[in-house]
Parts: C-alpha cells; structure tokens; sequence
C-alpha cells in the first residue's frame, strides 16, 4: 500500500518548502546587515537627541547671563543718566537762583510775605 504525500500532510496545507544553502546566507546577510544599520541609525538618533538637549540647556543659560548683564548695564546707565540730570537740575537751579526775577521776589516774599510773593518765587526760584 502506498501512501500519498496529501494523506500525510493533510489536505490544504501546502508542501514545505525547502530552503537552500544560498538562500539562507542570504537571509542571514541581510539580516545582519538590517540589524547592524538599525544600530547605527538609533545610535545616531540618541546622539542628536542628546547634542539638542544641551544645546538647549545652554541657551538657557546663556540668555539668563545676558539678561543679567544687560539688567546690570541698564542700571548702570540709568545710574549715570540720573547723576547727569541732577546735576544738570541743579545747575538750573543756582542759574534761577541767580536770575533777577528770582532775588526780587525772593526778597519780596521774605519782606512782605503773601501767597502771590510765595508763587513767584516757586516760579522763578524752584522750577
């Protein structure tokens, strides 16, 4: 009695197939050569993502020493433009001192002092 190929199998499985010395090497290079570019390309994604982690932490750290010295040369100008507008106030106000207009009413006000005495000299002494 002979029996067939299907009755061994069973019916509607296909026959195996067999695979040859080529086409498993094949298989295998590829497979390899798949793995070994998944590597590297991983590889290299972690390093950008790295390298762009700490480029950002040091822009944040550049921008808070820039705003830091920028917040110190602001104050040193502003220190230096209030010096330069007090003294520049001042001045005016030893010129005003020093006007006519302002010795009159001063000398008025300390002689007969009114409230339209005290409004001339804030007019021409203090202003």
């Amino acid at each position: 009695m002979r029996v067939e190929d299907d009755e061994i199998r069973g019916r509607g499985r296909p026959a195996e197939a067999r695979i040859g010395r080529m086409e498993l090497f094949g298989i295998i290079t590829l497979s390899v050569l798949v793995g070994s570019l998944l590597h590297d390309g991983v590889s290299v994604l972690i390093a950008n993502a790295w390298t762009n982690y700490q480029l950002q932490q040091l822009q944040k750290e550049l921008h808070t020493e820039l705003g830091k010295i920028d917040r110190e040369i602001n104050r040193s100008w502003i220190t230096a433009e209030n010096a330069t507008l007090r003294a520049m106030l001042d001045a005016e106000r030893s010129q005003k001192q020093k006007s006519p207009q302002c010795q009159f009413w001063f000398r008025q006000n300390q002689e007969h002092p009114t409230d339209k005495t005290r409004l001339e000299v804030d007019r021409y002494c203090q202003r």
